[in-house]
């Protein structure tokens, strides 16, 4: 995400904030292999992932720094990006039980 977010704010900067957000979600929000991440440590919600996604959010937005982290995912409508974690890591148990 780090890597991926300036390429795209370059290329795509002139566009809305909303086509912006899509293109971070499709291009951006790749977490390969996060259905086995153990989401109890704190790294994954604490520090890194979670913060390099609201910095992002706040950028593509063009938002203060101080904007209220709560706040984020309901500007755009969407869950906040450890709930996907949460979400996604659910749906592989899920799989892997009813098979």
């Amino acid at each position: 995400m780090v890597a991926q977010m300036p390429t795209v704010l370059r290329y795509f900067g002139k566009l809305s904030a909303l086509t912006k957000l899509k293109l971070m979600n499709s291009y951006c929000s790749r977490f390969y292999g996060c259905e086995l991440w153990d989401l109890t440590n704190g790294c994954v919600n604490d520090y890194d992932i979670c913060i390099t996604w609201r910095k992002e959010i706040r950028r593509v937005w063009g938002l203060p720094c101080n904007t209220d982290c709560d706040v984020l995912p309901v500007l755009f409508d969407a869950l906040h990006v450890f709930d996907v974690l949460c979400k996604r890591v659910l749906s592989f148990f899920a799989d892997v039980h009813y098979q």
